[in-house]
């Protein structure tokens, strides 16, 4: 038996009536960037996350990148970021022109290390922070608040694997003062392509996002430098439609996250990074455990597919040898970074496969 990581086609074949009328509509219109489609669904992703302002981008590195520029981020400022993430948190900091400062991982939930933060905010300048949602899992109010109020730094969410996710009452997009969120095709809410998202409550804030994402245009006025990076309006319905049915999708994955919980449960030798008084979307159900490549090589000679997220520091990519930036007293990266492995999880996956990885890991002594 074969199990795959992933299940992208089946999205389409459980909801492909429902989709093939929602982009007929729009091929039919001739306007495929109808702003009609893109606003309906930037209102609806505002409302989900508990913003006034949603504006959609041509990816999620570009909203960090204009969330940087909306916040008057300029070269050679420090900014905070993971070193446990995607490269794409930290690109966008160094296309704005500015120096990572890497904060340490929180080894429980793979978060950004409340203790390390604070270090590097008292040692250094720093002007803004970008905090991953990594997994899903979401940081408590107190450490966004003490960022934002204590030490008077913006906060930037990057809640790329989170939407859907809430922690004590907060809705994942509703955090900082700017949040982004992604639309990659391995996201909980998936473009059939790429794509992304600002929230903000600033107006001035929304305005200047919306200038940057497409030629720096107001009315009939180019104002600034801007670029091109928008979302057609094909993907802004069949983004629409994911919100509407998010609930289910939330479901779906806390089923499968739930069937795993209880596989593992008891073992010593391995645990899943979770946030407490928290309902994850599980866009990753990532485990702990000390003998992962053993691990990972059990599972897959019994046919189950996973993944390493991720898989080393960031700071320790060739792109940072000769490129400004701090990384010190950084000393739980690297062991968190051998531990980890992901299962597959995803929203339609067949209950035999299920059943099938639960019995599987059921064998782990």
């Amino acid at each position: 038996m074969v199990v795959p990581f992933y299940g992208l086609d089946r999205f389409f074949l459980r909801h492909k009536e429902v989709l093939e009328k929602l982009t007929s509509e729009v091929m039919a219109s001739g306007q495929y960037f109808n702003e009609k489609y893109t606003q309906a669904f930037e209102a609806r992703l505002a409302l989900q996350c508990h913003r006034k302002y949603a504006i959609s981008t041509g990816s999620c590195t570009d909203a960090l990148f204009f969330a940087l520029m909306a916040l008057g981020i300029r070269q050679g400022d420090k900014v905070v970021v993971p070193s446990v993430s995607f490269m794409a948190t930290v690109t966008p900091v160094m296309r704005a022109g500015a120096v990572p400062v890497f904060a340490d991982v929180d080894p429980v939930n793979g978060l950004i290390c409340a203790k390390h933060l604070e270090k590097l905010m008292q040692q250094h300048e720093i002007k803004a922070v970008i905090g991953v949602d990594l997994y899903g899992n979401l940081p408590g109010a107190d450490l966004v608040k003490r960022v934002v109020q204590h030490f008077h730094v913006p906060y930037i969410e990057d809640a790329a694997q989170s939407i859907g996710s809430v922690r004590d009452g907060a809705v994942a997009g509703s955090m900082g003062t700017i949040s982004c969120v992604s639309f990659d095709p391995t996201k909980v809410i998936h473009a059939f392509g790429s794509g992304g998202a600002v929230l903000t409550d600033d107006a001035s804030v929304a305005d200047k996002i919306r200038r940057l994402r497409y030629h720096g245009k107001s009315g009939n006025e180019h104002l600034e430098h801007g670029y091109n990076s928008r979302i057609n309006a094909t993907q802004a319905v069949l983004l629409n439609f994911q919100l509407e049915v998010l609930d289910d999708i939330i479901a779906s994955r806390n089923h499968c996250a739930k069937s795993y919980d209880n596989a593992i449960a008891g073992k010593k030798s391995l645990h899943c990074l979770t946030s407490p008084n928290s309902l994850s979307n599980f866009h990753k159900y990532v485990i702990v455990c000390d003998d992962r490549d053993g691990l990972k090589l059990f599972l897959e000679q019994r046919g189950i597919q996973t993944m390493i997220h991720y898989p080393r520091p960031l700071f320790s990519y060739e792109l940072f040898r000769n490129s400004p930036h701090v990384a010190e007293g950084i000393t739980e990266t690297q062991p968190f970074c051998d531990k980890v492995l992901t299962l597959p999880l995803h929203t339609f996956m067949k209950e035999e496969d299920l059943l099938y990885i639960c019995d599987t890991l059921q064998q782990i002594p």
